[in-house]
């Protein structure tokens, strides 16, 4: 048995930078290997990503604006309702029971 100071680590280490290298060699073409396969389907999947946004940014845009015509409308709705409450607002004591005691009595209630 050879001890430590007699075997040769510089003839190991060379072979295991030899045996690194190749490694990193074979896992950069398995690397391309499989970018190069994948490559089409990253594309068609970025375009279908894209497509659906664009999809959903008008649907938001359509969203919005059926949002503002409704409350344009609901907001004239609302003017309408107060105008309305408005005009007949010196009619609101007007009651059959107030009527009667106007022609009763001959005065408002």
């Amino acid at each position: 048995m050879k001890w430590l100071s007699e075997l040769d680590f510089n003839n190991n280490e060379t072979g295991f930078n030899e045996e690194q290298t190749i490694a990193q060699q074979n896992n950069g073409k398995q690397m391309k290997s499989i970018q190069t396969r994948y490559a089409q389907e990253y594309t068609n999947i970025d375009q279908l990503i894209t497509e659906k946004q664009l999809a959903l940014a008008k649907q938001f845009s359509d969203i919005d604006k059926d949002t503002r015509d409704a409350n344009k409308q609901l907001f004239a709705a609302k003017l309408r309702v107060a105008k309305t409450k408005q005009k007949f607002e010196p009619y609101r004591k007007l009651t059959f029971k107030n009527f009667i005691k106007t022609l009763i009595f001959n005065k408002a209630a």
